[in-house]
This record gives C-alpha cells, sequence and structure tokens, in this order.
C-alpha cells in the first residue's frame, strides 16, 4: 500500500483551493477516501490484509533450527488427513482485545484501531509489522489532515481525544526534531524515554490494561517505517518538512475579542 501511503503524505501538506471548492472539503473528500482504502483492508472479520500475513505456522518453521522442524514434522504425521496446508495457507489475525472487535468500526477511526492493534506484542513479526506499521503511519497522516481543516475545536487549547491520539502517531513515526535529530533517529532508546508520555495516554485511550511491554512492539513499528522511507529514497527529516508544512501555511490565528469598552 505504498501509493496509498504516498498520497496520505502529500494530502497531510496540503492546502490549497481549486477553483470554488475550498481546501477542506478537497482534504475532507481524499481523507474519507483513504479511511475507506484501510477499511477495506483491516476491519474485523473480513478485511482483506489478513489473509496476507504469514501463518504462524509459516513463521514458526522459517526460523526454526533442524531439530525443531523434525518435532514440528512428526507432530503432522499424528493427524489423517494431513492439516499442515490448511494451516499454513490460512493467513493470521492479531487479537483484537485492545481495540474494537466490532465488523463495523468506523472507517474514521482506523487510526485509533490500528493504533490499538500494536498492543499485541508477539503478532507484530516479519511481513506483519511492516504492513501495519505503513498502515498506521498513513492513517494517521489521513487523519491529521482531516482534523487539521477543524484544527480549532481537535487541535486547539481544549484537550481532545483525537488530538491525544494524532499527537501519539505523530511523535511515533514523523518527529525527531522537539528532541534532537541523534535521539530520534541514532538513538531510539532515548528518542522512546522522551515519547513514552505520548504513547502512554494513547495507549491508555484504548485500554485501562494495556501491556508495559507495547513499547518494545511501538520501537519496532518506528524502526520498521524508517527503513521503509530510506528504501523509497526519502529522510525523516523530509517527511517532517511536509508534515510541518500545514501549520505555517494554515496556521492557528486567534484573534482578540472586542469588548463594550473597544479593548
Amino acid at each position: 500500500m505504498l501509493h496509498l501511503h504516498l498520497d496520505a503524505l502529500e494530502l497531510r501538506g496540503f492546502v490549497e483551493d481549486w477553483g470554488t471548492v475550498g481546501w477542506q472539503e478537497i482534504v475532507s473528500i481524499a481523507a474519507h477516501r483513504i479511511f475507506g482504502e484501510l477499511h477495506d483492508r483491516w476491519r474485523p472479520g473480513d478485511g482483506t490484509v489478513y489473509a496476507e500475513f504469514t501463518s504462524d505456522q509459516q513463521l514458526e518453521w522459517s526460523t526454526a533450527s533442524d531439530e525443531r522442524r523434525s518435532e514440528i514434522d512428526n507432530f503432522y504425521l499424528r493427524f489423517e488427513p494431513d492439516i499442515r496446508n490448511l494451516l499454513e495457507g490460512g493467513g493470521a489475525h492479531p487479537k483484537f482485545a485492545y481495540a474494537s472487535s466490532r465488523a463495523d468500526v468506523l472507517p474514521a477511526h482506523m487510526h485509533r484501531f490500528l493504533f490499538a492493534l500494536g498492543m499485541d506484542e508477539n503478532f507484530w513479526v516479519g511481513d506483519r509489522l511492516l504492513t501495519w506499521a505503513l498502515d498506521l503511519a498513513t492513517a494517521g497522516l489521513a487523519a491529521y489532515a482531516l482534523a487539521w481543516t477543524d484544527r480549532y475545536r481537535l487541535l486547539g487549547p481544549c484537550i481532545t481525544d483525537e488530538g491525544l491520539f494524532l499527537r501519539a502517531i505523530d511523535a511515533l513515526f514523523f518527529s525527531s526534531r522537539r528532541v534532537g535529530m541523534d535521539l530520534g533517529v541514532k538513538c531510539p532508546d532515548a528518542y522512546f524515554d522522551e515519547i513514552v508520555e505520548d504513547l502512554q495516554v494513547a495507549m491508555e485511550l484504548c485500554s485501562p490494561h494495556w501491556p508495559r511491554t507495547a513499547y518494545k512492539v511501538f520501537k519496532r513499528c518506528r524502526q520498521s517505517y524508517l527503513i521503509e522511507l530510506s528504501q523509497l529514497g526519502l529522510s525523516l527529516e523530509q517527511v517532517e518538512d511536509i508534515c510541518d508544512s500545514i501549520i505555517e501555511r494554515r496556521p492557528f490565528v486567534y484573534r482578540r475579542v472586542r469588548t463594550d469598552h473597544g479593548e
């Protein structure tokens, strides 16, 4: 879904009107299209992405020693007919304990849903990790772009759940300068010490019983995303410039309210 991620990255910095159509309406249409694509992929029950994942059995086999592979072979010999192909070809599903497990999860909440799935620490390995990281980053970009069209309500001085989720996703993927580039890219452990509160607040919104080990998953998620950016020829600094451009081009503007005395 690289093309969808690049679309979301472009949308994050989009602030131009098109004729008589305002930029807010354009962003809204594009963001909901991205949410729809992600919803088709990730909704519980019949999301298309789960069939693409390497099964648990295939993952175990790929990392097993010769001795362990012999044990696995002996295990399958106990069944008639052979069920190995059925198990290995069945894809995989994460645990939905920390996210809404309903099939009607809202498309516009996919960034929250995908964030919550990160708490299944044992699931996000191999091809699953990159797929999830890329789509979570995509959802975060689209959600932030949409929120900026209503920024005074969602991202202004009043703290909202949406603002807290977006802050956590931004800290996870698109930020390094606020704690220094070295911490953001070269020293991931130190960087995570700086953003742990942002992640914690969002995780607690998902579940009051979130596992502390989830931080390890989010750390791997960030590293996987940065590697993918590098392979695309993009740097984190370039992505940050795109993300920051919307703040510069469509900033918050607060005006003093005049009183009856003209002050």
